[in-house]
């Protein structure tokens, strides 16, 4: 079967199925059109992405009424994401931020959600905060920030139990789905088997683009919940790459999430190292990294020498993660990422 004869099995638009392939359009086009590329490994892939792809998901469900709590990179590209088939609400503390999002005005750089909100029908519409919209709603995602407390070194999560609190009393059954990063255990320590943990693996830029395209879904929560899988399957059908779905507990996505970041954090402090190393003994450096991320066990990817990590979550989800393993033996690795990290910004 061509290309375009399995794109019009599928009842598919060229416009969809270029999505669907992470291609431009007019690239696709040129697979569907020019003979001469059938065969090539460019046309094979368009064609697995295409015959993976499904309209139908496990799951005949009517469109949700979900609430996003928090509209900021993760709050505002998942309501996003979920808007193109729910009903959507999304309530966030800064009114202006509200006027814009209800105007399709974009509140920061992203040139998928800027396309989306200028192009894109979604059944999206922003609120100040208001508990009378916790009522009525199938599902709940917070998505508030978590700072880090500079006392304990851990994170902060008196606001999503607050905001847990606040739901249940108007709405005893909705799914709560937590995309706040939270201590390990945290979510179990609501004792609330409809709560759950989702996290989010956004790039800064990129974050409805790693909503549409995502590496890998993790659910913390009970997979024999309906309403788990349930949403498992809401954010799988939105996905055009049919991104994997995991099942863990709890526990176990807040712990991919942390050590996730660690990881990446780990990566800035060892070409950190490596770079400060060639400047020391008049070696060039990009060489060196280039050579060493030839291996494809290592990879060329967040090989950039900088002047350390930064932004909001490396450095918080970083020092957490200290403080949460700090009474196990051997866990001298993550913590001494922090301090190649601070060495890194001094010098």
């Amino acid at each position: 079967m061509t290309l375009k004869e399995l794109r019009k099995t599928k009842q598919l638009s060229q416009q969809k199925a270029s999505e669907i392939c992470g291609v431009p359009l007019r690239s696709y086009k040129r697979l569907e059109s020019d003979t001469s590329y059938e065969g090539s490994l460019k046309y094979k892939e368009a064609l697995d992405k295409l015959e993976s792809f499904s309209n139908k998901s496990n799951f005949n469900f009517k469109g949700k009424k979900i609430l996003v709590i928090g509209a900021g990179y993760v709050g505002l590209s998942i309501s996003v994401l979920l808007s193109i088939k729910h009903e959507v609400s999304v309530i966030d503390l800064n009114k202006d931020k509200v006027d814009k999002i209800n105007k399709r005005i974009p509140i920061f750089k992203d040139k998928d959600i800027e396309y989306y909100l200028l192009n894109k029908r979604l059944n999206l519409n922003a609120y100040t905060p208001d508990n009378s919209l916790y009522k009525a709603k199938d599902i709940i995602i917070i998505s508030i920030p978590t700072d880090l407390d500079p006392v304990s070194k851990t994170l902060k999560c008196d606001g999503i139990s607050n905001l847990v609190k606040d739901i249940r009393l108007v709405n005893k059954k909705a799914l709560i789905v937590i995309k706040s990063t939270c201590n390990i255990g945290f979510t179990d320590s609501l004792n609330d088997k409809n709560v759950i943990f989702v996290p989010e693996f956004l790039r800064e830029g990129k974050a409805l683009h790693d909503n549409l395209y995502p590496s890998r879904i993790i659910i913390g929560g009970d997979k024999t919940n309906k309403k788990v899988k349930e949403f498992a399957c809401i954010l799988q059908e939105l996905t055009l790459n049919r991104a994997k779905v995991m099942y863990v507990s709890p526990s176990e996505a807040e712990s991919i999430k942390l050590f996730s970041n660690a990881y990446l954090a780990m990566r800035v402090a060892f070409f950190n190292e490596l770079d400060s190393f060639s400047l020391s003994k008049s070696l060039n450096s990009k060489n060196i990294v280039d050579g060493v991320s030839l291996d494809p066990r290592i990879g060329d990817f967040y090989n950039n020498p900088s002047f350390g990590y930064g932004g909001y979550c490396l450095p918080k989800d970083t020092l957490s993660l200290v403080s949460l393993v700090g009474d196990i033996d051997n866990n001298e690795l993550i913590s001494s990422i922090c301090k190649s990290n601070d060495s890194r910004k001094e010098s």
